[in-house]
């Protein structure tokens, strides 16, 4: 679903920003 897409792309930000 897009709500999962979404937490996944913002997770990957989190963990790069990291």
């Amino acid at each position: 679903s897009l709500c999962f897409l979404c937490y996944f792309i913002c997770l990957k930000m989190i963990l790069l920003y990291n």
